[in-house]
């Protein structure tokens, strides 16, 4: 993920310091969504994970249930911002292009 996350901030920048900053603050908010929504109800939290987000989340946030980690139902909305945080910069990209 840390792949896309570079290569997205690289096409961001490269358009405009405005957009850059822009995209590396949608990812730094939907990391800490994350870490917040799923990461403190995960079995690892505290620990480190196959991510190491198990670690960050205990530092950040108060531990969850983690009953609640399997219990939620996720959709097609929940996926969403991870979708844009590929497709916003491959849109740019191929526009500036042109």
């Amino acid at each position: 993920m840390l792949a896309v996350y570079v290569a997205g901030a690289y096409i961001m920048f490269a358009l405009s310091l405005i957009t850059g900053f822009l995209y590396v603050a949608y990812l730094v908010l939907l990391e800490l969504n994350y870490l917040k929504e799923g990461c403190i109800h995960c079995c690892y939290y505290g620990k480190l994970c196959a991510f190491g987000k198990g670690a960050i989340a205990a530092m950040l946030f108060k531990e969850g249930d983690p009953e609640k980690f399997c219990e939620r139902e996720l959709g097609f909305k929940d996926f969403i911002p991870q979708v844009l945080v590929v497709l916003i910069p491959l849109i740019v990209g191929y526009l500036e292009r042109r």
